[in-house]
């Protein structure tokens, strides 16, 4: 199910990975929004949509594997929960 809702806010199906290491830190990323630079900076986590005929566990992968790939988190992860 994706589009907009009565509010505006945009639907999509999308895989979240909340990304631990061995001391239980969380992988967090910090990002902003360019189109209004006075808003201040967010924090937010590992993911994004599940593309249309793909699962959410490929969804995951999908995400997770630029962060392994830059040696952020090891792989597989240290536990993933479905």
């Amino acid at each position: 199910m994706s589009g907009p809702t009565a509010s505006g806010a945009i639907r999509r199906r999308a895989a979240r990975v909340l990304l631990l290491d061995e001391a239980d830190r969380l992988l967090l990323f910090r990002g902003f929004d360019p189109g209004d630079p006075d808003e201040s900076p967010f924090w937010f986590t590992v993911g994004g949509a599940v593309d249309p005929g793909e699962s959410v566990p490929e969804g995951e992968l999908a995400e997770r594997l630029p962060a392994v790939l830059a040696g952020v988190v090891p792989d597989p992860p240290l536990e993933l929960f479905r």
